[in-house]
């Protein structure tokens, strides 16, 4: 009987074709990776990736049908289903990245008198290769320093985590079955300790390592279509960087000459590779177990800008590719867009206006693509037969039923005889058009960027503990907040607590604060380009600099009554009307508004010195625009404008203003501000060191955190301005709740809520009584706490000591 089993059971395994097996090994090492980066990225982000991009989308008709693998897809589904991302977090990446696309497509397309029919494109940007799609941008933002810096992860709870790692043992019995089933070699299963070894190398940022360490592995990756493609990706991007720079190489030193060399011996090898690696995946993806694959898509739309190299281009091949992208992926907008680019690359333009009828009518980058659509359709017009241009008047009716006019190219009331001088006669009637739109959007941002100023400056002066929900609202513009502030401060300066706020006032380093808020008022307006290259520039920074000089001597007047205590509501007045934001900038940015309005109507004349288009001058004006709204979180002008309302790198720019333009008497406010920063640094470095326990009796508290804010809305501290002196809390949560505060000027120590007098940082010591750790805050009184390493904490006084002791105590 045995024997007849064995029988049977090796019969069904020689049923099986190399395919199926191959197959089966993919979807067995699908569902492994899928697993182990989800908890490797520990991102919710991915973890929707992984469920949109792979697990929702099997072909069923290709994927092998075996109750293991059904078991551990079902098990994985359910899991990831119970951990979806909150929406907003896919809203916030998906807005930023669809802006860079936007950025992109511009920057590419060298102007829309171009986009003819069927003339192909010349776009020198590989937008598949250096942009990307939705779904790989992410995975690569994910691995450089800077986005892990700048943008938090929302981090899976523990519970997703054991439940994730709890599928491994699933996985084991699914890798068990399918093995015996289909008798595939076990070179072809992926173990978990190499996907661990692949996941951290697709995390490495040092693209040439990156490869290096992926081709030590390949052979281990027969049977993962997706490692080909990464394999192929990262050689094609170290191609196309390297590609960059021999067209920004002057080749004016032997240096250069020497690099210029490099860069095209780096081009020739790594271009090479990809198209090697890319080959394969395009056959290994012959027989796709998923139905829609953003991977798959990247990967046809990267090979399609390789193979545009070619002296002889396959242009049946690159159409094949492009549609491959358009089927695996034809959900995904941001694909589709770079579809549209890579058929007016090969002179496909219906094709290219087709798929914008659709991100058009999906509202997808509607300024963009509305004018690529619309010119299309005019072109078509002014240069088909008389059936194609009846087809593009009512095409281009249509548009102008669901897109706003103002993105539209004209069309001509009639077929003109001359369609050439016709042709450019609309294309500077659009100018025209955007010229006037584009002055409305600068001006709509001035206006907000100004907004943003009085904020930041309302922020400088500290806060009155009396002051009761205190939020952004708080610090606004609007006449009510400027009266909730003004009494406030009011009964602060006539109330029993008049001499610690003036004291905190004192130490706000106002005069500090304000010249560093113009020197990045002057810092950001550079990242526009129509105010950083404008020849007069300095004379606009001198109506910033005459107000300063003008005003400094009040300025320190000021100062000094906060210093010797008879600082008074009228000077706080002063303050806020003659010598605030608006007065020290309403001339720069009136005359500022004045200078743009002209460059703008100028833009043919500065275009021609600039030897590019005036459209393309316009275009990059807008862009820019835009990118400044997003870098300072004011509105978007164009959404701004419809309501009726990879940061591009600059040159170093030194500040505008330097302290000693406030006086002589500056010295010590600038000690202050630099001695304050150090001793955060310090702070923060010491932080992480100080707590022995996790489990939350204790918490260390810093600025700028939700935790730290809680703090001084629940507990009743006296003393106005104290909260800017905090430079740290040790929070003590148990039933003792005895708390300590690091401030600039000493160690306070807080008793159920109660404030106890400031003690000098000198005045603490360190003592070990047995196996206890003591600190002694001011002889008697003592601190101790189970959950706090004192010996570091000590380090840590001791540390900020210093460095009031180096630059001097305040």
């Amino acid at each position: 009987m045995a024997n007849e089993i064995t029988k049977i059971r090796t019969t069904k395994k020689n049923e099986h074709t190399h395919e199926e097996k191959l197959r089966a090994a993919y979807a067995l090492n699908m569902c492994t990776v899928s697993v182990s980066q989800i908890v490797d990225y520990n991102d919710s982000y991915i973890l929707e990736q992984e469920y949109d991009a792979i697990l929702n989308n099997l072909n069923l008709k290709e994927m092998p049908k075996d109750e293991a693998l059904l078991r551990i897809i079902t098990e994985l589904l359910n899991t990831i289903t119970f951990f979806r991302i909150q929406e907003i977090k896919k809203q916030q990446i998906e807005k930023k990245y669809n802006q860079r696309i936007k950025n992109a497509i511009w920057s590419a397309v060298p102007s829309l008198s171009v986009v003819v029919s069927g003339n192909p494109v010349a776009i020198a940007m590989s937008l598949a290769t250096q942009i990307g799609t939705g779904y790989m941008n992410y995975r690569k933002e994910k691995n450089s320093a800077k986005a892990d810096k700048e943008d938090a992860d929302i981090e899976l709870e523990i519970t997703a985590i054991e439940q994730l790692n709890s599928l491994k043992r699933e996985l084991f019995t699914t890798a068990w079955r399918l093995a015996d089933e289909y008798d595939f070699n076990d070179e072809w299963r992926i173990t978990e300790k190499q996907i661990k070894q692949y996941n951290k190398i697709l995390m490495d940022s040092d693209d040439l390592r990156k490869y290096a360490r992926l081709e030590s592995i390949a052979d281990r990756f027969v049977a993962y279509p997706p490692f080909w493609y990464f394999y192929g990706h990262t050689a094609n991007y170290i191609a196309e960087m390297a590609k960059n720079r021999l067209g920004q190489n002057t080749q004016d030193s032997d240096e250069a000459i020497l690099a210029y060399c490099k860069d095209q011996a780096v081009v020739k090898q790594y271009s090479y590779l990809a198209k090697e690696h890319f080959e394969h995946y395009y056959k290994l993806c012959e027989n796709n177990i998923l139905r829609e694959d953003q991977l798959t898509a990247s990967f046809a739309l990267e090979y399609l800008d390789l193979l545009l190299d070619d002296e002889e281009r396959d242009i049946e091949k690159l159409g094949k590719l492009i549609r491959l992208a358009e089927t695996m992926a034809p959900t995904s907008l941001d694909v589709l867009q770079l579809c549209v680019i890579s058929y007016l690359k090969i002179g496909e333009t219906d094709e290219a206006a087709r798929i914008l009828k659709i991100l058009v009518n999906e509202d997808y980058n509607t300024s963009a693509n509305a004018k690529l659509l619309s010119r299309i359709y005019v072109s078509k017009y002014l240069n088909g037969n008389k059936k194609d241009a009846e087809k593009a008047m009512t095409e281009y009716y249509i548009l102008s039923e669901t897109s706003d006019s103002v993105y539209l190219f004209p069309m001509p009331l009639k077929k003109p005889s001359n369609t050439a001088l016709e042709d450019r006669k609309l294309e500077d009637e659009f100018i025209e058009e955007q010229k006037y739109l584009l002055q409305k959007e600068y001006r709509v941002t001035i206006n907000e960027f100004i907004k943003a100023g009085i904020v930041k400056y309302n922020k400088v002066w500290p806060v009155p503990n009396t002051a009761r929900k205190v939020d952004d609202r708080y610090f606004d513009y609007t006449l009510e907040a400027r009266k909730r502030r003004s009494d406030d401060v009011k009964k602060a300066l006539d109330g029993d607590d008049k001499s610690g706020y003036i004291a905190a006032l004192r130490d706000s380093s106002f005069r500090v604060h304000y010249l560093d808020m113009l020197n990045d008022v002057l810092r950001s307006l550079d990242e526009l380009s129509i105010f950083r290259y404008y020849e007069d520039k300095d004379y606009l920074v001198r109506k910033i600099r005459k107000q300063i000089i003008n005003s400094r001597n009040e300025f320190k007047q000021l100062q000094n009554k906060m210093e010797d205590g008879t600082f008074t509501f009228e000077d706080y007045s002063r303050l806020q009307k003659s010598l605030s934001f608006q007065k020290l900038t309403e001339e720069f940015f009136g005359e500022l508004k004045t200078v743009l309005m002209d460059r703008i109507d100028n833009a043919d004349d500065i275009a021609t010195e600039q030897e590019e288009s005036p459209m393309k001058y316009l275009e990059n004006a807008e862009l820019e625009l835009i990118e400044f709204c997003n870098n300072h979180n004011l509105p978007d002008p164009d959404e701004f404008r419809k309501n009726n309302n990879g940061i591009k790198e600059l040159p170093d720019c030194n500040y505008y203003f330097d302290y000693s333009i406030l006086g002589d008497d500056i010295d010590g406010e600038v000690n202050r501000k630099k001695q304050r920063k150090e001793m955060h640094t310090i702070v923060k470095k010491y932080a992480s060191s100080i707590l022995l326990s996790d489990v939350g009796e204790t918490a260390i508290l810093l600025p700028d955190t939700s935790e730290f804010e809680v703090y001084f809305k629940k507990v009743m501290l006296g003393g106005a301005g104290l909260k800017t002196n905090v430079l740290a809390i040790i929070d003590d949560k148990t039933k003792r709740d005895r708390d300590i505060l690091l401030t600039y000027n000493g160690v306070i120590v807080v008793k159920k809520n109660k404030i106890q007098p400031v003690v000098p940082y000198e005045k603490v010591f360190y003592y070990k009584a047995g196996n206890k750790d003591e600190l002694f805050i001011d002889w008697p009184d003592t601190y101790s706490n189970k959950n706090v390493n004192l010996v570091e904490l000590y380090n840590l006084i001791e540390k900020i000591s210093d460095t009031r002791e180096l630059q001097g105590g305040e």
